[in-house]
């Protein structure tokens, strides 16, 4: 039994409109400094450059006549890069609930020195391994639909195993910031606008760990067709989701670009905001990053 069987027809329309929404995320955050330079943004930016890598390559692979049986190097190699591009993404994931709980709990506090060099090095090398170790131990790499995967009985090892346990991790750290979220409210605002920034906090967290790959796991059995479908669809409109949680969600996002465009926004610029050189949304390093991207999700919660 598979994680996930091969997608329908329809997936690939859904993976490109999600790339084109991370592009247009990516191409509409790097001209202003004030937004890709805090620590949160940089992460975000890095796991939807992660996502548009692994989606190019599941479209390439899925392209007729790129793969044949009579070129087995190459279908072994395109097996191996789609499953290190999503290991990546997963990996920047990890990186994400990681600072996200380390910044809530204070632990270790929240200054790492050189963290985007050490992130980098992380989630593009530590991927190699998995891989790689099941390109070296297995032959078995099979065409299936015009698509090549690496043989299930190595794959579950090399590539569910690694990310079921990051899922696991980025779940517990999701429960442990539902209860932050739960207990933040604004006295200011009413019982039904707190529980509303409350919803689309939970729902941007949880796209932005990966938790809709969780469905994946239950695309077995006689509901398998039902989850496979929903698989589909939360995964591929995950790309639209980022850029509306982090962008169109984003106050000072669409304040600047109101801004370059000659439109008043009806608001002073405060002496902290722009010293501090980062959206107004976002707090200090030592609050939660996760709470730093989007309006959406509630600013207020204490450091």
């Amino acid at each position: 039994k598979k994680l996930a069987p091969p997608p329908p027809k329809y997936y690939q329309p859904l993976l490109s409109f999600s790339l084109f929404c991370l592009l247009l995320m990516i191409g509409t955050i790097l001209p202003f400094r004030a937004l890709r330079s805090t620590r949160s943004m940089k992460i975000h930016l890095s796991l939807a450059g992660s996502q548009c890598f692994a989606i190019i390559i599941f479209l390439l692979t899925n392209l007729n006549g790129i793969i044949s049986e009579d070129v087995p190097a190459l279908c072994k190699g395109i097996a191996i890069l789609m499953d290190y591009s999503y290991l990546v993404v997963f990996m920047w994931t990890l990186v994400e609930s990681i600072i996200m709980y380390i910044s809530l709990v204070q632990v270790f506090g929240g200054h790492i020195s050189k963290y985007m060099l050490k992130f980098n090095l992380f989630c593009w090398i530590t991927p190699l391994l998995s891989p790689l170790t099941a390109y070296f131990l297995t032959e078995g790499i099979l065409l299936e639909d015009g698509k090549c995967v690496i043989d299930l009985g190595i794959r579950k090892w090399s590539f569910i195993l690694p990310i079921g346990v990051i899922l696991g991790i980025n779940f517990f750290i999701f429960v442990t910031l539902l209860k932050v979220i739960a207990n933040t409210k604004n006295p200011d605002k009413s019982q039904t606008e707190n529980t509303l920034k409350q919803l689309k906090a939970v729902a941007s967290i949880s796209c932005m760990l990966g938790l809709g790959w969780i469905v994946g796991f239950f695309t077995v059995g006689v509901v398998a067709p039902y989850f496979q479908f929903l698989f589909i669809i939360i995964n591929g409109v995950q790309g639209l989701f980022m850029y509306l949680f982090y962008c169109i969600g984003n106050e000072q996002y669409m304040d600047l670009w109101k801004t370059k465009f000659g439109i008043d926004t009806g608001k002073k610029n405060t002496t902290s905001s722009s010293a501090a050189g980062r959206p107004s949304c976002v707090t200090t390093a030592a609050r939660p990053s996760t709470v730093q991207g989007p309006s959406a999700v509630v600013p207020e919660i204490p450091s």
